[in-house]
């Protein structure tokens, strides 16, 4: 009973946190509907529990292995905006790396 305590309380905090003034910062948690999405998701988990984002932007980053070029990797940038918040959630190689609020 008080693990569910627990997870309402910190759903509704992050549910009041996501509406109130907020200037640009990193977060590790993002309440999506009824899912709590965490750093280290896969791509298509927050795709599937949140749907598609306003826009996608997407980059490279050089992958090395010390001192030698490896190739590059993808770094994708959705964004999710609101009449009252823009949310940018990054992947990299499908993974999600950052949550950042602006």
């Amino acid at each position: 009973m008080r693990s569910m305590i627990a997870i309402g309380l910190l759903a509704a905090s992050l549910a009041v946190a996501s509406f109130g003034p907020q200037a640009a910062m990193a977060d590790d948690t993002w309440l999506c509907g009824s899912k709590i999405i965490m750093i280290g998701a896969q791509q298509a988990d927050v795709l599937e529990n949140c749907g598609e984002p306003t826009s996608k932007t997407t980059d490279t980053d050089a992958m090395r292995d010390g001192r030698y070029y490896e190739g590059t990797a993808p770094i994708e940038h959705w964004t999710y905006a609101t009449d009252t918040v823009t949310r940018v959630r990054t992947f990299d190689q499908g993974v999600l790396v950052s949550i950042d609020t602006e």
